[in-house]
């Protein structure tokens, strides 16, 4: 009987610590970076029709065949692509599919103070959000950055894919739309982890980040960014 009662506690533990762990799972990673960039594998790994389309959804990826660029904000899905006459057009859709892609269901996002810098960059952002985590004891979270940019380089893939065409992280790079914005007010989302390497980030970084302008007109991967921190800027992470 104590055998019996010890084993059926253990389990009972055993579950309950598999529960909290699901509970704090708040990123989800489909296909990975690496698989793209190392086996030319471009086929869906994540379809909208899957998901819970909800105002607490947010996420970013490549299109479909490396062709565009994904960003939902609270549950509204953008598209950016570039068009044949080489011009940028940015849609709101209902469905969208994606080679790799990082998402999650947000309730509420928290203010944190900006870097004490005279310019906000990318290296900036990431090293304060480096900080952030370790203080927080954070592994994995999504944030937003709403300000008006001094500049900022981005770009927009646009591999078009045919069956005899060979899928290589060159080709795709030398597809790609650069970009850049000028004085704008932008919001970005973006995703911050530490373990997910060749999964939604590079090898060399911890944060993947889609801006997009207010009007709606531009909207890509961030590549590079200027920010004057005094100007309106607000940093937000997601808290549950």
């Amino acid at each position: 009987m104590k055998y019996i009662l010890s084993t059926l506690l253990g389990l009972l533990i055993l579950l309950t610590s598999c529960e909290n762990a699901d509970s704090q799972v708040k990123i989800i990673a489909s296909g990975s970076l690496k698989n793209v960039m190392k086996n030319g594998d471009i086929t869906p790994h994540l379809d909208s029709d899957s998901l819970n389309i909800s105002d607490n959804l947010y996420g970013l990826g490549p299109a479909e065949n490396m062709e565009g660029e994904i960003l939902i904000i609270a549950g509204d899905i953008y598209r950016s692509v570039i068009t044949n006459d080489n011009q940028i057009r940015v849609e709101k859709t209902d469905h969208i599919k994606a080679p790799f892609f990082v998402h999650g269901f947000f309730k509420t996002f928290e203010k944190v103070q900006i870097p004490d810098s005279s310019k906000l960059s990318l290296r900036s952002i990431e090293s304060h959000l480096n900080e952030v985590a370790k203080k927080r004891n954070l592994e994995a979270f999504c944030f937003k950055i709403n300000a008006t940019v001094i500049s900022s380089k981005i770009h927009i893939l646009n591999f078009k894919y045919k069956e005899d065409k060979k899928v290589t992280k060159k080709s795709i790079h030398q597809s790609s739309k650069n970009l850049e914005i000028i004085n704008n007010d932008i919001e970005i989302i973006g995703f911050y982890s530490r373990k997910h390497h060749g999964i939604f980030t590079h090898h060399d970084s911890n944060i993947h980040m889609h801006l997009i302008t207010k009007d709606k007109a531009m909207m890509g991967h961030v590549d590079d960014i200027r920010i004057d921190p005094t100007f309106q800027t607000e940093l937000l992470i997601s808290t549950e």
